[in-house]
């Protein structure tokens, strides 16, 4: 089916082409999130909004000594470890859910040896207190969404947010439920 509207020409598929006729008016709703906007020559002004953000960091294995009291009353130290998230000079424990997930992945010597990419959306990641440093470049307003289009060092990071503006410095916390970690020398997903 071929509408227009206002000098411009959309092409849809319809299920059934009889309830359209020519010169009735048609309501249409789209997800802008989706489309790609360009002027009159082609030339892009906003492209789609990107769903995969990706930052490259180091996942950190940090020694941790824990004391109790055993039942004769003697202070005994349990060693062991935790892993730690570094991202843009950002360190932030993993939970301890989300470690044993990335042990499981295979060797463990080779996770702290290699650099890592982390992948999650932008409704996977908010703005916090603390987090990941990164400044807002410019806010993509959606209507029933906004979109905070950050910069992480060199790198766009787009967060779905609110009561943003260009120009703010944040701080951004991924949620590491919903991120998934790549070995990028071995080129394997992990989780």
């Amino acid at each position: 089916m071929k509408l227009e509207a206002g000098g411009c020409t959309v092409y849809a598929i319809a299920s059934d082409e009889k309830t359209f006729t020519k010169g009735k008016t048609v309501y249409m709703t789209a997800d802008l999130k989706r489309a790609t906007f360009t002027d009159e020559n082609g030339e892009r002004l906003q492209p789609a909004l990107s769903l995969d953000n990706s930052l490259k960091g180091k996942l950190i294995k940090r020694k941790v000594v824990e004391e109790r009291t055993d039942e004769n009353g003697k202070v005994k130290k349990d060693k062991g470890f935790v892993i730690d998230i570094s991202v843009n000079e950002y360190t932030a424990e993993l939970p301890d859910e989300f470690g044993i997930k990335l042990l499981s992945g295979g060797e463990m010597k080779k996770l702290f040896e290699n650099e890592m990419q982390f992948h999650f959306t932008p409704y996977d990641v908010k703005i916090a207190e603390s987090g990941i440093n990164a400044v807002v470049e410019k806010v993509l307003d959606y209507g029933t969404e906004k979109f905070a289009v950050c910069k992480v060092g060199g790198v766009t990071v787009n967060v779905s947010a609110e009561n943003i503006a260009e120009g703010d410095s944040v701080c951004l916390a991924p949620d590491y439920n919903k991120l998934s970690v790549y070995d990028t020398a071995r080129e394997i997903l992990l989780v």
